[in-house]
């Protein structure tokens, strides 16, 4: 009998440890989705309104093993969400869950469908991976006239995201805030600053200062 005692408060215990989601809580439910295209035929801008303030998650896919994500994490009714990382000419899948603290809202769906690259990448890239990856993108520094730039392939060898230098690639960076730094010289441009679209940022010209690069 004292056993089954200690049974039941143990069961009661850990009962109470449990964070359920709060039934109270009014999460905002999304108004509406549109789909902003980019410069980059592969990356998407999601413009989402709700009817009240709330953080906004994304999830995204073209496969359902392989389920990409997003996450607005301030508190407003309206976001703007980068989808990058897709795979060119391919109709995605996603959904916009609204929510506060642990608790989601209702989620809204919808589908669209990504671009090309640059011309020139499509005739010209050939990429086979093999081996083992323990990295999901590797970025690559191709120079193939007439094209050359950085490119972004997944472990499958698919092209999701480019930028064209005017000169020689030669090494790139990331800042914190997740632009891209490249360095584009062989006595050419200098330093560029890029973001997920492909929207220069910034730019440190070679010709406007003198700057010694270690490559």
């Amino acid at each position: 009998m004292l056993t089954k005692f200690f049974l039941i408060v143990l069961i009661i215990v850990a009962g109470c440890d449990e964070s359920p989601t709060d039934p109270d809580i009014l999460i905002p439910s999304p108004l509406t989705v549109d789909v902003i295209s980019t410069q980059l035929g592969t990356v998407k801008i999601l413009d989402i309104s709700l009817d009240g303030s709330a953080s906004v998650r994304v999830d995204y896919w073209y496969d359902s093993t392989s389920v990409l994500r997003q996450i607005s994490s301030a508190e407003d009714n309206l976001h703007s969400v980068v989808l990058a990382q897709m795979v060119q000419n391919t109709t995605y899948q996603y959904e916009v869950t609204p929510y506060l603290e642990s608790n989601d809202g209702t989620p809204m769906s919808g589908s669209l469908t990504t671009d090309s690259l640059h011309a020139n990448i499509n005739n010209l890239i050939d990429i086979t991976v093999t081996g083992e990856s323990t990295v999901p993108m590797m970025i690559l520094e191709p120079r193939w006239p007439p094209w050359a730039g950085f490119l972004i392939v997944t472990t499958q060898g698919e092209a999701v995201w480019q930028y064209q230098v005017k000169w020689t690639p030669q090494g790139m960076t990331l800042r914190e805030n997740g632009n891209f730094v490249f360095l584009d010289t062989d006595l050419g441009e200098g330093l560029i600053e890029v973001d997920a679209t492909g929207e220069v940022i910034n730019r440190l010209l070679l010709s406007d200062h003198t700057v010694v690069a270690v490559h």
